[in-house]
């Protein structure tokens, strides 16, 4: 089998070995689809251009790794093709030595989701979830998370004064809306983000992972539960006052009924 190295996007171990154990052609040419190219000898050849999805194991967490595949081919026959198969084979071959170009085809977030947050702090969660899932991308992650935290605040709680977002999350504990652990947790968050914003050295993917978790952790304490709470308690007042209806006996026709 053909050999990648590539950073994992799952355990994030860099530099790693990874045998190619299945592939599946996206785009099979047809005989019509080629392009025409002149090759060393000057002469006009036809080549078909193949794209293929395939899979990869990372031998540190053991995970399979999606991969976008493209290489071109003198045949528009994958059973011609020389290259699918050299994918294959027990070799020491590596796509690029076949002439293929590879991308990691990045997996979907595994976190954990927010509801009923605004849709501004939705976008910049959003946008930070998908820098965690990028390969050096910690630093706009962070950035992000501690967005998502200012913007939170501000719309959930305007009323909480201050002129920059430290006073803001003293304050939000001040006023014992948050614990004092959740005040902590709200300042790595914005002094992460600061680091990933001025720091010289940036932060680590142990920093981003912490900012993550902080922040997911915030969202759902300070917004996501009060708002499910919130409609939790109106479907069970709105189910109270039907059972209330239905247990109200029904006078007899042509009697009186007085409710006590």
């Amino acid at each position: 089998m053909a050999q990648i190295v590539i950073t994992c996007p799952f355990c994030h171990a860099q530099d790693m070995a990874m045998k190619i154990f299945g592939i599946v052609h996206t785009n099979r040419p047809t005989r019509e689809n080629h392009e025409l190219i002149r090759n060393e000898q000057d002469h006009s050849v036809y080549v078909y251009t193949h794209t293929a999805l395939g899979a990869a194991i990372c031998m540190h967490c053991y995970k399979p790794v999606g991969l976008s595949l493209k290489w071109q081919s003198a045949s528009w026959k994958q059973e011609d093709d020389k290259i699918f198969p050299a994918l294959l084979e027990d070799n020491s071959e590596t796509p690029y030595s076949l002439g293929v170009e590879y991308s990691v085809a990045i997996p979907p977030p595994q976190n954990t989701e927010l509801k009923y947050l605004p849709v501004e702090v939705q976008k910049a969660f959003t946008q930070a979830e998908k820098n965690m899932t990028m390969e050096n991308c910690e630093e706009p992650a962070v950035i992000m998370y501690r967005r998502a935290l200012e913007i939170a605040i501000g719309t959930q709680y305007p009323h909480i004064t201050g002129k920059n977002l430290k006073e803001k999350i003293d304050g939000l504990e001040a006023q014992h809306i948050i614990p004092a652990t959740m005040k902590d947790w709200a300042h790595e968050i914005r002094s992460i983000g600061n680091d990933g914003a001025h720091g010289l050295s940036g932060v680590t993917r142990a920093d981003a992972e912490a900012a993550q978790a902080f922040a997911a952790a915030f969202l759902q304490y300070c917004l996501s539960l009060p708002e499910e709470i919130r409609q939790r308690r109106a479907q069970t007042n709105a189910a109270g006052k039907r059972t209330a209806a239905a247990d109200e006996p029904v006078p007899a026709e042509g009697a009186d009924f007085v409710k006590a």
